[in-house]
């Protein structure tokens, strides 16, 4: 994922969605709000959607999490995480648990 901070575009957040691969090697959908450092992965973008959403609830007063659900969302759509990117994570997996 790129590696830059946006705030709020006209005060809607701004959710930056990849295609990533899981642990297993299937594909799934990562989804950011990255003015908030918040992550979730999950099969399908609804589900993410859905995930984040849960995450807002438990994490953030009633207030935040109804505007935030109610808001117009702005979405930046990342490149799809290669095969080659996918090897240079499990590689680096590899080594940090070699570490252990």
């Amino acid at each position: 994922m790129t590696n830059y901070k946006l705030t709020p575009y006209n005060g809607n957040p701004i959710l930056h969605v990849r295609n990533m691969y899981d642990w297993k090697g299937n594909r799934g959908i990562e989804l950011s709000l990255t003015h908030e450092n918040i992550t979730v992965f999950a099969h399908s973008f609804q589900l993410a959607l859905k995930d984040l959403e849960e995450w807002y609830m438990l994490h953030r007063s009633k207030e935040s999490y109804i505007q935030f659900k109610s808001k117009t969302k702005e979405y930046m759509i990342e490149p799809a995480m290669t095969v080659d990117e996918k090897r240079k994570v499990d590689d680096s997996l590899v080594d940090w648990v070699n570490t252990l």
